[in-house]
């Protein structure tokens, strides 16, 4: 018969190391330290978002809403998604940038009324895009990928001093 000691001790031995892709070892305190790592540069990244200003981060965040859309259209042209997926992908982007005109335009951006402008016209041709992309293989969806990686471009210098 055997006792309950014997189980303990039967399922009492040491772990390995788990490892790495490469085939060596990672100890548990090295897991750790990559883990507070990781940690403390996502909480970094996070700090430069929130001391931002609010005209920075809504240029930002139209920057990337600009790029993804044009991503969006390039994929969908190219059968890598489908018909639903792209449609529903522009109805999120139109729903980011809807009401950015106001914010462009707003005091306080740091922009000079040139570079508002600017940014007012080129908004309002990709939303026009965004609003009504070209999903078809009749349409020429290359020259709106041009002007949504334009007006993408445009958001994210305005970003940069």
């Amino acid at each position: 018969m055997t006792s309950v000691a014997s189980i303990w001790k039967a399922d009492d031995t040491p772990r390995q190391a788990k490892r790495s892709p490469g085939g060596r070892r990672i100890s548990h305190r090295r897991m750790a330290s990559l883990a507070v790592y990781a940690l403390l540069a996502v909480s970094a990244l996070a700090g430069c978002q929130m001391t931002q200003s609010p005209f920075a981060r809504m240029a930002t965040n139209a920057g990337t809403a600009l790029a993804a859309a044009s991503t969006t259209m390039t994929f969908y042209h190219e059968g890598k998604l489908l018909n639903a997926y792209a449609v529903s992908s522009f109805a999120g982007y139109q729903s980011e940038l809807d009401g950015l005109d106001q914010q462009i335009t707003a005091s306080g951006s740091g922009i000079s009324a040139e570079e508002a402008q600017h940014l007012l016209t080129i908004y309002r041709q990709a939303l026009a895009i965004v609003n009504d992309p070209c999903l078809q293989s009749s349409c020429d969806w290359r020259a709106q990928r041009t002007v949504l990686d334009q007006a993408s471009h445009a958001f994210l210098r305005a970003v940069r001093p």
